[in-house]
């Protein structure tokens, strides 16, 4: 059986759906819906929470943006400056150590829920937050944003349905930002992404707008590969079926990607190494002003929605 409850971490309201047999996935949906906590039933029939979380003293602080939601655009945007329909716009810079806008506008504002399914088998939530076009002088424009999460005896599910809500063409991009976490260090784990191309990056980790063959490099993890003391911050294309997977040699995370919505996938591993992020996105850093990194243009009325899907073995 699967059930709805909340508790509080620090000051916000949290959301879990649950069920008998102990897996469950936290929500907070004062900060922009993210997932808080999500543990999940192994193979072997154990639960086990699989994320790197804030304690509820970082959750204001967020200096990891663990678990967040990133929209309308994802990861960086140097200066905040970008361009679209021969006009420039400057969007609010919030990582004054590079004068950047990072990962949206909405990871700390509130999510309406809209709906909720509880069932024998599963439980649902559908969290929603709309943008006008007059609540940012550098994003003019309205759009929709409908995240559901699923919670299975199969596993756990987020889906996503975008929407312009406007009146002249937009730009968006899209993105989820969970810390992986299976034991103590990332060093052991072994890691599969099997895209095969990598988005080049200057000294500052801005796309030069190359992607690269991973061959030969020690970025090629398109056969099972052992992390060790591999530094990641980039991102790599989703493979064709747009799977990968995480393991620790006991357990095994399989993330499965739709890649309509999805082309790419952002890794980072943390300077603890504690953890590794493994981010859906639509679009590479700084899409917005690199069309071939997977910037998405919205015409009134149109919509693009994708999920992806968590399993533990």
């Amino acid at each position: 059986m699967f059930k709805r409850s909340e508790y509080s971490a620090g000051k916000y309201k949290v959301v879990r759906l649950d069920n008998d047999k102990g897996s469950f996935v936290d929500i907070i949906p004062q900060l922009g819906a993210m997932i808080y906590r999500l543990a999940l039933k192994t193979g072997k029939g154990e639960v086990k929470d699989i994320l790197r979380y804030d304690s509820p003293g970082e959750l204001e602080s967020n200096p990891m943006y663990r678990g967040r939601v990133l929209f309308p655009f994802n990861d960086r945007i140097p200066g905040g400056k970008y361009c679209f329909n021969n006009s420039v716009f400057f969007l609010p810079i919030n990582e004054v150590s590079d004068n950047s806008s990072i990962h949206g506008l909405v990871y700390d504002k509130f999510f309406d829920e809209i709906h909720c399914l509880i069932q024998s088998d599963y439980a649902e939530l559908t969290y929603s937050f709309s943008i006008s076009d007059e609540d940012w002088s550098g994003y003019p424009f309205s759009i929709n944003l409908n995240v559901t999460y699923r919670l299975s005896e199969k596993g756990f599910e987020t889906a996503y349905h975008i929407k312009n809500t406007g009146i002249q063409r937009l730009p968006v991009a899209l993105g989820w930002h969970p810390y992986f976490k299976l034991g103590d260090k990332v060093d052991d784990w072994i890691l599969t992404c099997g895209g095969g191309k990598y988005v080049a990056v200057d000294e500052q980790l801005i796309p030069t707008g190359e992607i690269k063959s991973v061959s030969g490099t020690s970025l090629d993890f398109t056969v099972p590969a052992a992390i060790n003391d591999s530094e990641l911050d980039i991102a790599f294309s989703n493979s064709v079926d747009g799977t990968i997977s995480l393991s620790n040699g006991m357990e095994q995370l399989i993330l499965e990607f739709d890649t309509s919505l999805f082309p790419f996938v952002q890794l980072y591993i943390p300077p603890e190494r504690d953890s590794i992020a493994i981010e859906p996105i639509t679009g590479a850093t700084n899409s917005f002003n690199i069309e071939n990194l997977g910037r998405l243009v919205l015409a009134p009325g149109e919509t693009k929605s994708g999920r992806v899907v968590l399993r533990l073995k």
